[in-house]
């Protein structure tokens, strides 16, 4: 982002604009059929850092590395395009932040010309690449400075794998997600439990340490194809398809072994809140006020400041409206 210094990355770094998602519709049943409308989905790319806030957890050592298992970790997510695509560079979603009417990123490029044009005249604002993020807080187990990102998703992947088949757990339980350094080939590794409030199993996975470690070993060292990198016989389904050319099986039983299946306490890790600032008095304090401002921002109204105090005299006294022009 922007002023966070926060880079995707790891040797270059590319601009794109981001849009929250904010509303999404979703029918509470669908059914299978030849007319079923959403049967084809699009492989994308989710990259994302955290926010810097956290509230506390533990630090272990689990071999050389270091391994932290927080709680309600502010994480931002990204969408920055299809897979195959964002592999070449080519990121972002052709939208029209007017409308809010959109192309396929596999349209020709003579039809997202005439798409572009068309919404420059009658929006008066030119569709340009554009992201999709979303905020989210969520327990995370990370592993600290991954040599690459190969090492960071293999062995991500595979305690994946084996705490699916030792919790009673489905592999879409836990995500993934790796953080990247600008001008560095390391990485952060971090398995999250997208849950709200969280769901107990990367407690569970803890715990289970070494019975997991064994888990994943023999799905990597049983794969029925015995592929030279990774497959759909260990590593590989739709849902990681982005970061499948990162998945190497061989890579990840290395690793696991140097590693072992010892995870010591280190020390407990305090939380980490954003720093209070002089304006922080002055800000909205729910949602629906934040709202209120915006919207007389964009109507040309003057900046409304929120929670200003105004002395009324006596006997009034003071009172402090939610926005003062």
């Amino acid at each position: 982002e922007i002023g966070t210094g926060q880079v995707a990355a790891a040797l270059m770094a590319s601009s794109l604009q981001a849009v929250p998602m904010c509303d999404v519709d979703l029918s509470h049943q669908s059914n299978i059929s030849d007319d079923e409308d959403n049967r084809f989905q699009l492989p994308v790319t989710i990259l994302g850092y955290e926010q810097n806030r956290h509230d506390g957890g533990i630090a272990f050592r689990w071999g050389p590395q270091s391994v932290q298992l927080r709680r309600n970790v502010y994480l931002r997510l990204v969408n920055v395009g299809a897979a195959s695509l964002a592999r070449n560079g080519q990121l972002g979603y052709h939208i029209c932040l007017v409308c809010g009417h959109s192309r396929s990123p596999f349209s020709s490029p003579t039809d997202l010309d005439v798409f572009s044009k068309d919404h420059q005249h009658r929006c008066g604002k030119p569709v340009t690449p554009t992201g999709v993020y979303a905020n989210i807080i969520a327990d995370a187990l990370s592993i600290q400075d991954c040599e690459s990102q190969e090492v960071a998703y293999s062995v991500l992947e595979a305690i994946r794998y084996g705490a699916s088949n030792i919790l009673d757990m489905e592999l879409g339980d836990l995500q993934i997600l790796t953080v990247g350094r600008s001008g560095s080939e390391q990485v952060d590794a971090l398995l999250y439990d997208p849950m709200p409030g969280g769901s107990g199993l990367l407690e569970q996975l803890i715990s289970r340490w070494p019975d997991v470690i064994s888990a994943a070993l023999e799905v990597l060292q049983n794969c029925q194809s015995q592929c030279e990198t990774a497959c759909i016989d260990c590593l590989f389904t739709f849902r990681n398809a982005y970061y499948h050319r990162y998945l190497n099986r061989h890579v990840a039983i290395k690793k696991l072994t140097q590693w072992e299946d010892i995870l010591a306490k280190s020390h407990d890790i305090p939380a980490k809140l954003p720093a209070k600032t002089e304006d922080d008095e002055h800000r909205p304090v729910n949602h629906p006020e934040a709202l209120l401002q915006e919207m007389l921002k964009r109507a040309g109204f003057p900046d409304p400041i929120p929670q200003y105090s105004i002395d009324l005299g006596k006997p009034l006294g003071s009172t402090v409206p939610d926005l003062t022009a």
